[in-house]
């Protein structure tokens, strides 16, 4: 299969969730201020309005659909995960890296570490902006590492989790399991 993104030939940070403090919108929204590269979000919440007062120049595209995202995606250079609380699983981050996306994810994150051990990402301590900055910079200023990460992100993250297709499967035969 082909790379759907080739994130080195594009420059934003994607932001995808609810705009809540717990997913870390503002801390992302600083991040990318001060490493100079433009952000985007796609989703609506209680943070919107901070949002857009604090980071003017940030890009808030309100909800989208699943086809929209995928859009999105593929004309961003990375995506950051900056959740305040350990996530169980990501599901966009997953869908990200399947697509060749590299990810910066939030130590806390449970794949963080895998993302990280499979060169698809960075995995970094996002509560503090200035380490988060320098990740972001890290994927933004090198056109090389990230060509390499969204290449290692496609082909090589596949085990970290299951395709929406594997989970609607997956709870069929166990919903039919049961009866």
């Amino acid at each position: 299969g082909q790379v759907v993104v080739r994130a080195e030939a594009h420059r934003d940070v994607l932001f995808i969730g609810r705009l809540k403090h717990e997913k870390g919108p503002d801390l992302a929204a600083a991040a990318a201020a001060k490493a100079g590269v433009p952000i985007k979000f796609a989703g609506i919440g209680p943070m919107q309005a901070d949002l857009e007062t604090r980071w003017p120049e940030a890009r808030l595209l309100g909800w989208k659909s699943h086809g929209q995202i995928a859009e999105l995606s593929s004309s961003s250079r990375m995506l950051v995960m900056p959740s305040r609380w350990a996530e169980p699983y990501g599901m966009v981050a997953g869908e990200a890296l399947w697509s060749g996306l590299p990810v910066i994810a939030s130590r806390k994150a449970y794949l963080a570490n895998e993302i990280a051990e499979a060169g698809a990402g960075l995995s970094v301590d996002t509560d503090d902006v200035d380490a988060f900055a320098s990740a972001i910079r890290a994927i933004a200023s090198d056109d090389a590492l990230a060509q390499s990460m969204s290449e290692r992100a496609y082909g090589a993250t596949r085990h970290l989790g299951n395709t929406l297709a594997d989970w609607e499967q997956k709870h069929a035969t166990f919903y039919e399991s049961l009866l």
